[in-house]
């Protein structure tokens, strides 16, 4: 979190007493995880229902050592998910200054990371969602015709029809 946002802001926020809560002590503080736990749910609750994604590709993409896997995507659903904690931590504070748009901005910017994962404007880098769009077409070779389809027509040779021709009997 404190990566994405400044830590004075948050530490700002996550004061009830007017005291700012150090970088150290973030970690720790119960706003803060109430507020990760909030985002991390709605963006799962996001993603199941739109459902591209299950629970293990989610868990496997916030794995950055797994191999089918790719670590921007990981890094993306982190960025989005502190998007909405944020939003979380200010949603908590009773608005204290009259700066309303930054307020706002925050909340449509929360809103926004949800919004795109359910409609699928963008998708992970998970190899489910990705092949999702490839067309998957079966064949039926002619010697998969000729030897397991007990056709009509191949049992009543030679009795009712004429034999079938082929390139070993012309």
């Amino acid at each position: 979190m404190t990566a994405r946002y400044d830590s004075r802001t948050l530490g700002d926020l996550l004061a009830d007493d007017g005291t700012r809560v150090t970088t150290g002590n973030m970690a720790a503080n119960t706003r803060m995880l109430a507020a990760l736990k909030s985002a991390t749910g709605r963006m799962k609750a996001a993603l199941l229902r739109a459902e591209r994604y299950t629970i293990s590709d989610i868990t496997n993409m916030q794995d950055s050592g797994h191999a089918d896997y790719d670590e921007d995507s990981s890094e993306y659903l982190k960025t989005l998910t502190c998007s909405v904690a944020f939003w979380e931590i200010w949603r908590a504070k009773p608005q204290r200054d009259n700066d309303s748009s930054a307020r706002k901005g925050a909340r449509e910017e929360s809103d926004e990371a949800i919004k795109t994962l359910l409609t699928g404007e963008e998708v992970f880098n998970v190899p489910r969602a990705t092949d999702a769009g490839t067309p998957k077409v079966q064949t039926v070779t002619r010697s998969e015709i000729e030897s397991d389809w007990s056709l009509f027509v191949d049992t009543a040779r030679g009795r009712f029809y004429p034999r079938r021709r082929t390139f070993k009997n012309r």
